[in-house]
């Protein structure tokens, strides 16, 4: 008897584009190569991300369900004096960011 390959269930599946209307643009998001670790992440809630900024310890946060051009009305975390190289949420707390960066500090917002 010879052996046969499983057919995939997911063999007649196609992506799904969202509509313009339903992306996030307009974003300052920073340079990846001096981060770290995680360039993203996201709670329940919020997903937070490093911006560009002069100091380079800033992140922006949005709540999930946003959309559309952010631009100048981002709402901005100032973490730290030194580029954030790590960011993550407490699994036990969807509001509670932990963060560290390259001035050698790790916080809680």
């Amino acid at each position: 008897m010879a052996w046969r390959f499983k057919v995939s269930k997911y063999k007649n599946a196609a992506p799904k584009f969202p509509k313009k209307e339903e992306l996030i643009q307009d974003i300052p998001v920073s340079d990846i190569n001096a981060s770290c670790g995680n360039h993203i992440k996201s709670s329940c809630i919020y997903a937070a991300f490093n911006i560009d900024s002069g100091g380079g310890g800033n992140l922006g946060y949005l709540p999930l369900n946003a959309s559309g051009r952010q631009g100048n009305t981002l709402p901005v975390i100032y973490a730290h004096a030194d580029f954030v190289t790590d960011l993550d949420f407490s699994p036990f707390d969807d509001y509670l960011l932990a963060t560290g960066s390259q001035d050698c500090k790790v916080k809680f917002r």
